[in-house]
């Protein structure tokens, strides 16, 4: 498992310009594939029909 490392910031709700920038590994976050959605697409429609 990898180590996280935590990051204290403050937000001003009522100033976007306060909103932290550049903390998102995009790569990591939507890393799942086109035939992974399919695959659990697939399952959750043979779930939904043994309801």
């Amino acid at each position: 498992m990898s180590e996280v490392e935590i990051i204290k910031i403050q937000v001003d709700l009522s100033n976007p310009s306060t909103f932290p920038k550049g903390f998102v590994d995009e790569s990591k976050l939507d890393a799942t594939t086109e035939e992974q959605i399919m695959r659990q697409e697939k399952q959750d429609d043979l779930e939904r029909e043994a309801l």
